[in-house]
């Protein structure tokens, strides 16, 4: 069964793939470094300082790794619609349009 990369949409196995549903390791890495970065965020309530503050001290989060009181939390861009995605990469020796 082919499957179509979420990342780049390049058809790809998904039998076999050690990266499924990514063609590759290079666009598994780029959409972890996206939610990684903040661009990808899963929509709910906004979480109020104390909270986080709770929170991270269960966590045995260091104070020096908390965000100062009264900081904004920064938000990425959102999700990535189809125009803004990276070009296809073009094939390489040996390849042809037909290997992912």
């Amino acid at each position: 069964m082919n499957v179509r990369c979420p990342w780049c949409r390049a058809e790809t196995a998904w039998e076999g793939n050690p990266w499924r549903p990514f063609c590759s390791e290079r666009c598994r890495l780029l959409d972890l470094g996206a939610w990684a970065s903040g661009r990808y965020a899963i929509p709910g309530p906004p979480v109020e300082e104390e909270q986080c503050a709770e929170a991270q001290t269960e966590l045995g989060m260091p104070a020096s790794r908390r965000e100062p009181p009264g900081a904004v939390p920064t938000q990425g861009p959102g999700p990535l619609r189809g125009s803004e995605r990276p070009p296809r990469r073009k094939p390489g020796a040996g390849e042809t349009e037909d290997t992912p």
